[in-house]
């Protein structure tokens, strides 16, 4: 009869809770096991990733604490939902951004139109809690306010430059969600 596995021959840190399963499993049993340890390692690596993500873009200042309770969406409303919600962000921003400057290029604006638009996007750019464009869009509003078509070009050339830039990491953290969604048990 093959002996199992000692405590220390199978301890992981990364693993508490899975130590216990793994205690009474025999050499044979426990290659079984290998590729659902692999897909736990993998998910923990590409948290931790995500994490360091965000984190970093709260330090830079693209985001503040709202955009962590946003993430925690996806403990209610399942797995995808904060992907779902920055696919909606951006495709919103985007319309938004574009009509903000279609209404620059006319001849005469209408600054009433333009604050209706540039109060969209900072509700919803607060609410997410993406600071920095929440800020580009308060000098908008600002600029709008001041009836001055040169300062709103400025500041919507800023909200523009944070989009972009927001663009990327929102590919990164919803290619993280992909992959721990995709590592996920059921999912394979």
């Amino acid at each position: 009869m093959p002996k199992p596995f000692s405590a220390s021959a199978i301890f992981n840190p990364i693993f508490p809770k899975s130590i216990t399963l793994f205690l009474s499993l025999t050499p044979k049993s426990f290659l079984g096991f290998l590729p659902f340890l692999s897909l736990m390692a993998l998910r923990e690596v590409l948290r931790q990733q995500l994490s360091e993500l965000i984190s970093s873009m709260e330090q830079e200042g693209f985001v503040d604490f709202h955009f962590n309770i946003a993430h925690t969406v996806k403990k209610v409303d399942g797995p995808l939902a904060f992907i779902e919600l920055v696919t909606t962000f951006r495709s919103d921003s985007q319309s938004t951004l574009r009509t903000l400057t279609q209404a620059l290029d006319q001849p005469i604006i209408n600054f009433n139109e333009m604050e209706q638009h540039c109060l969209k996007i900072k509700g919803s750019t607060s609410c997410l809690g993406i600071y920095r464009m929440a800020l580009a869009s308060g000098d908008l509003r600002q600029a709008i306010c001041n009836s001055s078509k040169e300062e709103c070009f400025l500041a919507l050339n800023r909200m523009k430059h944070e989009f972009l830039i927001l663009q990327e990491k929102f590919d990164l953290i919803c290619q993280l969600e992909r992959r721990i969604y995709s590592a996920e048990p059921g999912e394979v």
